[in-house]
């Protein structure tokens, strides 16, 4: 490992997910969402076995007017994750409800009967919730504010320091996320390696901006097979931008 060459820092990772109410805690009068397990994963002909699923994420959906700046928004995250007796992944993230972009929290934890625990100690911070009401089935852009360790692998290859599973490639452009979708399907149509999620994760580094894919799948990759997911995805990167 190259320490020199790791990278911490706050990352904006942003990928469209699939988003129906969660009816688990009916009891909740709170507009809840949940996302379909990882919609990446059915971007082709096949379809991910159960186990290749990830912790479902939920969403607390904030009210409007109770607009935070997200630096109390990571400060009430962290007074949130220190008086928990149970490990949970809090991240700040904006949802696309009604055509309009809305501040929310994800939680993604094991036992989702937690989320009771988590919305009485947000209430205590002065974070209001939506108030539950019935939301069909639909597509929604999700961007999440997300401090990101990643360690060296190889020249543009990192993998997540808390998730092995995780990792990530540098892309060789900036991309906008109608982009990085874009790319992503094509790496997906053109690779035998498709059963993974893809997202775009976005970093601010002292020269400027950088763009990465997000690689999720279980188990993980070996080198090899990431540095063959490497090439295509620069490939499929420079093909996208030579055409546009």
């Amino acid at each position: 490992m190259n320490n020199q060459k790791n990278i911490e820092s706050l990352s904006s990772i942003s990928k469209e997910e699939v988003l129906i109410n969660f009816e688990n805690l009916p009891k909740l009068n709170y507009l809840i969402l949940e996302n379909e397990a990882y919609p990446g994963f059915y971007e082709g002909n096949y379809l991910p076995i159960e186990s290749n699923y990830k912790t479902k994420s939920i969403f607390l959906i904030i009210e409007s007017l109770n607009s935070f700046h997200i630096v109390r928004l990571y400060r009430v995250i962290f007074r949130i994750k220190k008086e928990l007796g149970f490990k949970c992944d809090i991240s700040p993230a904006i949802v696309e409800l009604y055509n309009y972009e809305n501040k929310a929290i994800r939680v993604r934890l094991e036992d989702l009967n937690n989320i009771v625990k988590i919305i009485e100690l947000l209430q205590k911070e002065g974070i209001k919730l939506l108030k539950n009401k019935k939301i069909g089935k639909y597509s929604s852009l999700i961007h999440l504010k997300k401090f990101v360790q990643m360690d060296f692998l190889a020249e543009d290859i990192y993998q997540d320091r808390n998730d092995k599973d995780t990792h990530y490639i540098a892309l060789p452009h900036v991309v906008n996320i109608d982009d990085f979708q874009q790319i992503n399907k094509s790496v997906k149509n053109n690779y035998q390696l498709s059963m993974f999620d893809g997202a775009r994760c976005t970093i601010l580094q002292l020269n400027g901006v950088k763009d990465f894919a997000r690689i999720y799948s279980k188990g993980g990759y070996s080198m090899e097979q990431l540095e063959s997911l490497k090439e295509k995805f620069h490939f499929q990167t420079k093909v996208y931008f030579d055409r546009k």
